[in-house]
């Protein structure tokens, strides 16, 4: 694979905590020279928990010059955290991070080049941005992990509502149905939804005693804790081993589609939301390019892989 000289600047929309993806997300994103992490945001639930767990993140890679922001707190009382007590057992000072849609705004308007903003999140942040000023879409390129086009959950045939999609229905509509972006790319339930790893992979991780990746294993362990008592605040404790196969990684794919598509079979589609799914429409404001099928699934988990072994420590 050829490694680009030139880097793209890229948001990271995210929502770390209810998924443990996320986390693992952020540290690949971290070790892609191909990327220029402009502003990390985060978005529904409690964001500034949120916020706080990007920040640890960062700080164990020692990039602590990465702006973070947060949206606002939609659905806080129907999202878990299920890295509560992990930031409370670590006394985790709680941040105080700038508005997400405007620091989004801001960060597009000031740029130069187009600014390509990776969501690995519910819509709501994105949609607040263009709220705010609508002209962002055509100086952007988006890419998501969102929706299900030809398979759904654990490999379904047929096309389902994704939570990426239907958590804010309307922000959902407002992204891709109304405002025309600079191009729309995303990694849907039909290739990333299959997305897993074993336990040995993740212990291999955990040998390599990276701070990086050590702060993302730990918090794994807690989260895992947390799934299994099926709240957010109420495991003292951590899980004693990982899981024999995680759950599935869909948003390492989105982070991917922004540097590169050579093990993926992508389609362009005419696309809209309606009641938190896509369905197919004649003339959308927006054609989407969509991952729904693997050229060479092994090469692809082999680098991501590979990425993951290899994360620098700066």
């Amino acid at each position: 694979m050829n490694i680009q000289t030139k880097k793209i600047p890229v948001i990271l929309d995210t929502d770390p905590g209810t998924d443990i993806d996320d986390s693992y997300a952020i540290a690949y994103l971290l070790n892609c020279p191909e990327l220029d992490i402009k502003l990390i945001t985060c978005a529904t639930g409690d964001t500034t928990m949120r916020g706080d767990i990007v920040k640890r993140i960062l700080i164990a890679a020692n990039r602590t010059n990465i702006p973070i922001a947060v949206g606002r707190n939609f659905k806080e009382n129907k999202i878990l955290n299920h890295l509560k007590q992990y930031l409370k057992y670590n006394e985790t000072a709680v941040g105080k991070y700038p508005d997400a849609a405007t620091e989004i705004v801001k960060t597009i308007n000031n740029s130069d080049e187009i600014i390509t903003i990776i969501s690995i999140a519910p819509l709501t942040n994105i949609a607040d941005a263009l709220k705010l000023d609508s002209s962002i879409a055509s100086k952007a390129n988006f890419v998501g992990m969102c929706g299900s086009v030809y398979k759904g959950y654990e490999g379904k045939d047929g096309r389902c509502a994704e939570w990426n999609i239907f958590c804010d229905n309307e922000a959902s509509k407002l992204v891709f149905n109304k405002y025309p972006w600079h191009s729309m790319m995303i990694a849907p339930l039909d290739t990333c939804g299959d997305l897993t790893f074993d336990r040995e992979f993740l212990l291999e991780l955990q040998n390599l005693n990276n701070p990086i990746l050590i702060e993302c294993l730990n918090s794994h362990l807690w989260w895992n804790a947390s799934i299994k008592s099926g709240e957010d605040n109420g495991v003292p404790y951590p899980s004693e081993k990982f899981p024999e196969k995680t759950s599935p990684f869909y948003d390492l794919m989105a982070i991917y589609l922004t540097y590169s598509q050579e093990y993926l079979e992508l389609e362009e589609l005419a696309l809209i939301v309606e009641n938190g799914t896509f369905v197919d429409a004649e003339e959308p404001v927006n054609k989407v390019k969509a991952a729904v099928r693997y050229q060479n699934r092994t090469a692809f988990v082999n680098h991501l892989k590979n990425r993951l072994c290899n994360i620098q420590y700066f």
